[in-house]
């Protein structure tokens, strides 16, 4: 009798997890998603330790992109004649549920001296990968701007 409760239990069991895998298996992707590693996925990963220290330019002044230029681009190849230099990253921050929110930015002083960090959102950067390992950004931020932003300290979260 005991092998027959165990016979039924399982099958009772199956039944009800049976829909749950089909409705997964329906619902996987055909291919691996942002967040999943694998081989094939690799080579498009950036660690965090590639862009601390990333130099950030303005793309205002003489090296000014129009407002459709800035939102159809994703990404640039190469520093634009007359951009700027303002910054580097000093530090990435992440929302609490995990997403990427910005960068701190450091501004570049002169010797260390008077350097202030700002919060700098990714909707304003646009990332620059030129192939050479180096991450650098590009932001729509006049440089007057990024001068007037609220400062940002030390475990300011």
């Amino acid at each position: 009798m005991t092998r027959f409760k165990t016979l039924a239990a399982t099958a009772a069991l199956a039944t009800v997890m049976a829909p749950g895998f089909a409705l997964a298996d329906a619902h996987a992707p055909a291919e691996m998603n942002s967040g999943r590693v694998g081989a094939d996925t690799m080579e498009n990963l950036i660690r965090s330790s590639n862009l601390i220290g990333g130099t950030v330019y303005t793309a205002t002044g003489e090296g000014a992109m129009g407002e459709t230029d800035w939102f159809e681009i994703n990404m640039y190849d190469g520093v634009g004649d007359g951009w700027e230099m303002i910054g580097t990253v000093e530090d990435v921050v992440l929302s609490r549920d995990g997403q990427l929110t910005g960068f701190v930015v450091e501004d570049a002083g002169f010797l260390g001296f008077g350097d202030d960090s700002v919060l700098i959102e990714m909707s304003s950067l646009r990332m620059i990968d030129d192939g050479s390992g180096d991450i650098h950004w590009v932001t729509n931020i006049t440089e007057e701007q990024f001068e007037n932003m609220e400062e940002v300290e030390e475990n300011w979260y």
